[in-house]
């Protein structure tokens, strides 16, 4: 195992988990109580919202055990599993990279169902019927580290597809 790689991993995922936190404790401290903040004719909101579930609310009136397990046993072992896997097996700096943001977007919502019961959510972006959820730091790590993994695997594949094609004579 490259110790750099690890170090790499290890700052990048504390970024996140840092980040996550301090813009979390800014929102309860500057918008809890308050109306939302609004830029760019409302497209971008700063609000303070409490999440007891996932994305959208999703399972926030499931019975506490249930919430335990999906919210806080499974990604923990899935956090766990990412982590081992890329520091203790080859990969690219990409995947050691979204693996990172993954991990610590994870964490940082975790430290929040942990410690509270919900996570702090506080950002939302729109125009009409299109617009996100409520979100925060934590969530971004998490989707742009999918987001990588999934553009990593698009392009290992269009790689091996092109090695299978058969070559023109010549």
């Amino acid at each position: 195992m490259d110790h750099r790689r690890s170090i790499l991993a290890a700052l990048i995922a504390f970024g996140c988990v840092a980040c996550d936190q301090g813009t979390k404790q800014l929102a309860v401290a500057k918008l809890r109580g308050q109306p939302p903040v609004e830029y760019l004719d409302r497209t971008v909101r700063f609000l303070y919202a409490e999440n007891p579930g996932a994305w959208g609310s999703l399972g926030a009136t499931w019975p506490k055990p249930v919430k335990l397990g999906v919210f806080i046993v499974l990604p923990l072992v899935v956090l766990a599993g990412a982590g081992w896997t890329v520091l203790r097996r080859p990969s690219s700096l990409r995947e050691l990279v979204a693996t990172a943001l993954f991990v610590g977007g994870g964490i940082g919502n975790l430290i929040d169902r942990v410690a509270q019961g919900y996570v702090v959510d506080f950002m939302w972006l729109g125009r009409g019927v299109l617009a996100t959820n409520v979100f925060n730091v934590a969530d971004l790590a998490v989707v742009a580290g999918a987001l990588m993994f999934l553009w990593g695997w698009r392009k290992k594949k269009e790689a091996d597809n092109a090695d299978r094609l058969p070559r023109a004579p010549g």
